[in-house]
Parts: structure tokens; sequence; C-alpha cells
């Protein structure tokens, strides 16, 4: 049986969804099973993804919601009700996290011995679960689980199918390698530009604190050459 540890936040509460700004700041801080499929091709090689997501993790910033996106917000509810009454798996927005604390992930429902992840999509559900492969195995490898009930409901018909996918390990073991390897480098990039904020601020105090003297005055700024500037001389 599983052993669902979650992540929280300084008072205690655990960190879900539905409170978007504290889940997605939370998630900055680790690879979730949405960045994990964005790391490693199929073939597993470096993905071309791999330097967006750094530079989102560095920014903050996210992908924009893609309009198809709402219309999954709104059925979500309503597979995650069928998936509860069927399977005994319950609806979760909360965040996960495996062994590694910095390994995340937000499974639609957790159960007592396995997760649900549910997709609306115009692809089959063999096209989806090969496109989804990767985000459902790090799922597994974040919970302990060893099988998720994937759930794909066509953005059209409405017609629903599942299937179980159990654990791989072998591809388990090389995401989570690429996911260490990535947060090695996003951990190097932020102490590098926290390195640089730092030298600017004290370059910044120096000039501040120069004698009036030596500092051009307004009148005189046109004639000041750009290296005159920056060097204050």
């Amino acid at each position: 049986m599983p052993s669902y540890r979650f992540a929280r936040d300084p008072g205690g509460g655990v960190i879900s969804s539905a409170n978007r700004v504290a889940w997605l700041r939370a998630r900055l801080w680790g690879v979730t099973a949405t960045d994990a499929r964005r790391l490693v091709t199929s073939r597993g090689k470096v993905s071309k993804q791999r330097q967006r997501l750094l530079a989102e993790k560095l920014s903050g910033r996210t992908l924009p919601r893609l309009p198809q996106f709402a219309h999954g917000i709104e059925r979500e509810p309503v597979i995650a009700a069928w998936v509860h009454q069927r399977f005994g798996i319950a609806p979760s927005g909360a965040l996960c996290i495996g062994r590694n604390e910095r390994h995340l992930a937000t499974p639609d429902g957790i159960g007592e011995h396995s997760i649900a992840e549910i997709k609306t999509s115009v692809a089959d559900l063999d096209s989806a679960a090969r496109t989804y492969a990767d985000q459902l195995q790090w799922q597994l490898h974040v919970t302990g689980c060893e099988r998720v009930l994937f759930v794909v409901e066509h953005r059209h018909t409405l017609r629903r199918d599942f299937r179980w996918i159990v654990r791989d390990e072998a591809r388990i073991a090389l995401l989570a390698e690429h996911a260490d390897a990535f947060l090695a480098e996003l951990d190097a990039a932020r102490a590098a530009w926290v390195a640089r904020a730092e030298q600017e601020e004290v370059v910044a105090h120096g000039w501040d604190e120069r004698a009036p003297e030596t500092a051009p005055t307004p009148e005189d700024w046109a004639t000041v050459t750009p290296a005159r500037v920056a060097t204050g001389t």
C-alpha cells in the first residue's frame, strides 16, 4: 500500500491546486509529472523543451492555457465523480512529494491502492497513453503506487475509455536521472542569478556613495562618454 506524502505550506496545510498561486509556486522548486514528460524524448534523449522549461522555472512564468483547457477543467469534476463511484479513487488536487521532496506530482485521483489521471482529448486511448506515458510513470514514481487508472474522455463525443497503467521501473529510473540533472542545473542557474543581483547591488551602492564632486551633474551627462560613466572616471 502506498504511503502518500504531501507538500505543505508554512502553516502545515496540504498544498493543493485549489489554491493555484501556492500550488504553482511550490511546483517551481521541483520536477512535476508535467515537467518530466518535457525533459526526455521517447528514446531517452534530452528534449528540446528542456531549456524552455528551465527558463520557465527561473522566471516563474508558465505556458499559457490553451482554449481546450477550459473544456478539460469543466469536465474533470464530472469524470472524477464517475471514477470515484466506479473505482473508489477519490478526486484530489493535492501536491504529492516523493522520497526526493523535489519530485512532485498532482494526480487527479488518490485511492487506497492506486491513483487516477484524467484527460479530455480528441485522440484515442492508445494515442493518449503514448503521449502521457512519462507523466503517468512519474506519478507512479512520486506516489509509490503500482498502477494508475488512465481515463480519456473524447472532447466531442464524450466517449469515455480507461486503462490501468503499471510501473515501468527502467523508465522511471531514466526519468529520475534526467530530473535530478535538471534540478542541479536549475539550482546552479538560480545561484548565478543571485550572485549577479548581489554584485549589481554592491556596485549600485558604491556608485551612490561616491563623493559628490566625482559624479557628473545632470547638465554634464550629455558630455560624459559611456566608458567614463561605467568606470566613474
